[in-house]
């Protein structure tokens, strides 16, 4: 099996021999679904497609059928863009009913490890 290796997105120079520090394992994954629901569409030239545009739902009302259909938004695209991970599972919540605030629970598994890991998303409306 081989160990998933990225940059890390922070860009924070290693204490020991100054170059780009790395991630591994877990935290590449984790990085990645990070990446790939915060990106809007059209922020990235070359691929415009690339993302989920879920930030712009923060503005939405959060009906449960808003949440169901940014649930499939975010499988879809975690889907295209990481084809080697398969979403389980989808928590889409208000903290403490904060219009402002929307916190996602996603429940993944990686092709190579059939083992169920969760990452949590705060994502914040900016004013």
């Amino acid at each position: 099996m081989n160990q998933r290796i990225d940059i890390d997105f922070n860009f924070v120079p290693h204490p020991l021999t100054g170059d780009l520090a790395v991630k591994t394992g877990k935290r590449v994954v984790v990085q990645t679904i990070k990446n790939v629901i915060e990106t809007s569409f059209y922020e990235r030239g070359f691929n415009v497609g690339f993302g989920t545009n879920v930030r712009s739902s923060l503005f939405e009302l959060h009906t449960p059928l808003d949440k169901l259909t940014m649930a499939d938004f975010i499988r879809e695209a975690v889907r295209n863009f990481e084809p080697n991970l398969r979403i389980t599972d989808i928590e889409i919540s208000n903290e403490n009913n904060d219009e402002n605030t929307l916190t996602l629970m996603i429940k993944y598994t990686e092709l190579s490890n059939p083992h169920i890991e969760q990452v949590a998303i705060t994502l914040d409306r900016l004013r």
